[in-house]
């Protein structure tokens, strides 16, 4: 997006938010929507500025969507050290969520120890059926970060455990099966 383009955008955003009443002004859902949209479509200012009014009129129970949409947006304008810190804010909530992108900041900076690290609280909180993908990806990042021992260890427990789990989903199979084909074969 052109910066006259985002200009011009920003202004018919304000204006139908100021067009609205008091209340809807204020709504906590409008407000976070409101903030992500901004992010996603990169203008960060705006986001700020409605990220501020939402933890203005919430305070601490603006929650963990107020650390996530500014620490998006403190990591898309290359404030990293920031965006680390709403991220790290967020993960007091104890949700999977923020560890996500902890981890992806992290992996993104090439800090392999605390992306995995990132990960495996990432594994403590989700209950998604991804168990077998994430332990696959801390593999990949020991291997990145020249440690094959420590590589082929996580692949030998996303194994075990993978053999141990019934009704894998196809997604989680294929990971099971990728993990299999990493490992060397025992050659009596």
């Amino acid at each position: 997006m052109t910066k006259s383009n985002a200009i011009a955008l920003s202004r018919k955003l304000v204006n139908l938010y100021e067009s609205l009443s008091p209340p809807a002004q204020v709504d906590y859902l409008l407000l976070n929507d409101l903030s992500l949209f901004l992010v996603r479509s990169e203008l960060y200012n705006l986001a700020f500025h409605f990220t501020d009014l939402l933890f203005d009129t919430y305070g601490h129970t603006a929650g963990i969507y107020y650390h996530l949409i500014r620490g998006q947006a403190y990591q898309e304008t290359g404030r990293v050290k920031a965006a680390e810190r709403c991220f790290k804010a967020a993960s007091k909530q104890r949700s999977a969520l923020p560890f996500a992108h902890l981890g992806n900041l992290y992996f993104l900076q090439h800090k392999i120890d605390q992306y995995i690290k990132t990960v495996k609280q990432y594994l403590a909180y989700s209950r998604k059926p991804d168990v077998l993908k994430s332990l696959f990806l801390i593999s990949l990042a020991y291997e990145t970060a020249l440690k094959p021992t420590l590589a082929q260890k996580t692949l030998r427990i996303l194994v075990t455990l993978g053999n141990q789990l019934i009704n894998l989903p196809p997604s989680e199979r294929e990971i099971l099966q990728r993990a299999v084909r990493k490992l060397p074969r025992n050659i009596d």
